[in-house]
C-alpha cells in the first residue's frame, strides 16, 4: 500500500492538495479530523473538545490510533490513502515506519497567505468559523506541527501555487501515477 501523508500549518493548502491528490491516485482520502471523530465517538464537537479530546487520545495510545485506524484501512483492501493531515510526530512517526511506502509532505505557506485562507475555509467550516485564527495558531498543536518538517521527504511552499501545481510537483517528485 502506499500512503501520501500531509503536514502543515493550517491554512497551508493541505486540505485542497489532499482532495486533489487523492483523486489523481484514486485513493482513499482520510481526513485526520474526521477519523478522530469517528474513533471518539463524538458528534459536532467544537474545535475546543475536539483538540482536548484528541490530545487525550494521544495520550493514551501513544498517538498510536492513528496507525491503527489505517491499518484498519488496509485490511479492508485500500491501496493507496492520502492523509489530510499529520499534525503531531507522535503521531506520525508510528505511521511512518510501519508502511514502508509512506510519503510524508509538508506545506507550508506565509501568514497572511494562511490567514487568508483560513478565513475562506471558516466560511463553509463550522469548527474554524467558531474559532478565530489567532487563537487556533496559538493551540500547541498548531505550533508543533511545524516540527513535521523534519521528518518529510518533501516540503513545499505552496504560497504562490495553484493546489493543482502542489499535486503535479508531488506526482512528479514520487512518479505517484494511478
Amino acid at each position: 500500500m502506499i500512503l501520501v501523508g500531509l503536514s502543515g500549518a493550517m491554512g497551508a493548502g493541505k486540505s485542497t492538495v489532499a482532495t486533489l491528490l487523492a483523486q489523481r491516485l484514486n485513493a482513499h482520502k482520510v481526513t485526520v479530523r474526521t477519523a478522530l471523530l469517528e474513533v471518539l465517538g463524538l458528534h459536532e464537537p467544537d474545535r475546543a473538545t475536539l483538540q482536548r479530546e484528541g490530545a487525550s487520545l494521544d495520550e493514551r495510545t501513544g498517538g498510536t490510533w492513528l496507525l491503527q485506524h489505517l491499518e484498519d484501512l488496509e485490511a479492508v483492501g485500500h491501496q493507496a490513502i492520502v492523509v489530510d493531515s499529520f499534525r503531531t510526530r507522535r503521531q506520525t512517526l508510528p505511521v511512518l515506519t510501519r508502511f514502508p511506502r509512506a510519503h510524508l509532505i509538508h506545506l507550508h505557506a506565509d501568514e497572511a497567505t494562511r490567514r487568508r485562507r483560513y478565513q475562506q475555509a471558516a466560511a463553509v467550516d463550522h469548527l474554524k468559523a467558531g474559532s478565530p485564527f489567532d487563537v487556533v495558531s496559538a493551540h500547541p498543536v498548531e505550533t508543533e506541527v511545524e516540527h513535521l518538517a523534519q521528518d518529510a521527504c518533501l516540503v513545499i511552499d505552496t504560497g504562490a501555487m495553484t493546489p493543482q501545481d502542489v499535486v503535479d510537483t508531488i506526482a512528479d517528485h514520487f512518479r505517484l501515477d494511478a
